[in-house]
């Protein structure tokens, strides 16, 4: 069975496990993007079976392996395994928290050499525990455009939705975060 779903030109993604944050269910995703050079960027490794690296492996050679944020490492090491000649990123903090990986780069406000042309990116400060490294892949937008021109409802429905849950995700990340930092905000109380 195929894991990975084409999302947009050489843009595919899959759904992983469900792992338990702060005891909430969370649903676990990753992007591939085959970048112009014809190398892969793997955002947010989802644990690695055989049936995915498969499919990864059809598509080129894994070359960047990132993390986002702090809650999108779990697999890295995994990955690394997998592929060592592949390049890891941090979003800001995530080494401290994962001495067990050497990271070749933390992320900031600008894309690497490596994928600028293809990819672009900004880091977002959600609060002192949340910096997101959030990417932005040109053919998305054009993707949303050509939906609602051509009336691709399903295309339209799947891009509102993974929009609406990215939105979801932060908000609840946040609100998360202000228990632990906010000592006015207390749960039950």
């Amino acid at each position: 069975m195929s894991q990975l779903v084409p999302f947009g030109p050489e843009f595919w993604t899959t759904e992983g496990p469900v792992i338990s944050v702060f005891t909430y269910p969370y649903l676990t995703r990753m992007a591939v993007i085959r970048l112009s050079a014809g190398t892969l960027f793997v955002w947010s490794p989802i644990s690695l079976n055989d049936v995915l690296r498969a499919e990864v492996d059809a598509l080129g050679k894994v070359a960047h392996l990132v993390s986002p944020n702090f809650f999108h490492h779990l697999w890295l090491g995994e990955w690394k395994q997998a592929y060592p000649r592949a390049r890891l990123y941090a979003s800001p903090g995530l080494p401290r928290r994962r001495r067990d990986l050497t990271f070749d780069r933390v992320l900031g406000d600008h894309p690497e050499p490596a994928w600028a042309g293809d990819i672009d990116q900004v880091a977002m400060q959600g609060n002192i525990l949340l910096t997101e490294i959030v990417f932005s892949y040109p053919g998305v937008g054009y993707l949303i455009y050509n939906a609602v021109l051509n009336l691709d409802y399903p295309l339209m429905q799947a891009l509102f939705f993974f929009i609406t849950m990215a939105i979801l995700i932060a908000n609840l990340f946040a609100d998360i975060a202000y228990v632990f930092l906010d000592p006015r905000v207390r749960v039950g109380e």
